[in-house]
């Protein structure tokens, strides 16, 4: 009876066994049909199963449940049974063939191959470093990558954090003093609210900020040599990209850090405003509101990307 694929339902005397067979099985049986197109009979000729859908007929049938458990060695594939017919269950040894060719189905092994863990890792570093365009991308959230960003977005805070601290009691002095006129203190307001944007808003919030973050979140990435024992001890330098950068991103890096640093510096110790009075008052007036503005958006930037686990969008502008 075996190579048939005519398929009718057929059901046993017994209770809900119902179940599919061969029509040429059931004619064997002298089976009637009953007014709603059902076979019954009280056996079955050809059938090796004892119940409905079932399909292991030999393997550990003491069991209630077939469970196997399997290794497959690094750089080796293995080639599992699924047609239920091996011999060597669950390694696969062809009997699939004998049960296609009987049945018409076309059952095939399942084949497993294992690949190192170690391409696996270099294929996502691949994409983490080579994705140090101006995507955001993800990164590994591990102890050691987690200091190592705190360390270079902490460092480049207090930078900022100092250089508010310096120009803080030059901006105070029109509140403490209360000598300022109204034209002062317009000029004042102004001077705030250009550097607010110009300085916090443009340069440190919308370009140093996401550059920092970035930089410090792959900063334990080893595609591109970027942990390196340099890197790691001068991370606040690294992540502004004043070392391990390409050359675009060296010069703009350096511009934007020692232009800066050198303005306050000489607002600072009166260089260019060699008055102490309002002028100078309401320059550091905007500085300050510059860098309390870069500050708060670095560290509200660096808390995100650490919790969320990717980086900001901007061009990391790693060495190639």
């Amino acid at each position: 009876m075996k190579g048939l694929v005519v398929f009718s339902t057929l059901a046993l005397a017994r209770p809900s066994s119902a179940f599919v067979a061969p029509r040429a099985i059931v004619g064997a049986t002298g089976a009637e049909r009953t007014e709603n197109g059902v076979f019954l009979a009280e056996t079955v000729v050809g059938a090796s199963y004892e119940g409905p859908g079932k399909i292991n007929s030999s393997i550990d049938l003491d069991s209630p449940k077939v469970v196997n458990n399997e290794s497959v060695t690094c750089g080796k594939k293995g080639v599992y049974c699924r047609c239920w017919q091996s011999k060597t269950f669950p390694a696969c040894d062809g009997s699939h063939m004998n049960h296609n060719e009987a049945t018409g189905d076309n059952v095939g092994p399942l084949i497993v191959v294992a690949k190192a863990a170690v391409e696996d890792a270099e294929t996502k570093r691949e994409a983490v470093t080579d994705a140090g365009g101006s995507e955001s991308v993800a990164f590994e959230k591990n102890p050691a990558s987690i200091v190592a960003s705190l360390w270079g977005m902490g460092g480049v805070l207090l930078i900022l954090l100092d250089a508010f601290r310096r120009t803080l009691p030059g901006a105070m002095v029109p509140f403490r003093d209360g000598t300022f006129t109204p034209a002062q203190w317009l000029a004042y307001g102004a001077a705030v609210a250009v550097f607010t944007y110009g300085q916090g808003v443009k340069c440190l919030s919308c370009k140093l900020a996401p550059l920092v973050v970035k930089r410090s979140c792959l900063l334990t990435d080893y595609k591109k040599g970027q942990r390196t024992l340099i890197n790691t001890l001068l991370a606040p330098v690294y992540a502004m990209g004043l070392i391990s950068a390409n050359k675009s991103r060296l010069i703009k890096s350096h511009s934007l850090v020692w232009g800066t640093t050198a303005l306050q510096v000489a607002l600072h110790r009166g260089w260019v405003l060699r008055n102490t009075g309002a002028l100078l008052n309401i320059v550091n007036g905007g500085f300050c509101a510059g860098f309390g503005w870069g500050a708060t958006s670095l560290a509200i930037l660096s808390m995100k990307s650490i919790l969320a686990g990717k980086t900001p969008e901007i061009d990391a502008g790693f060495s190639e």
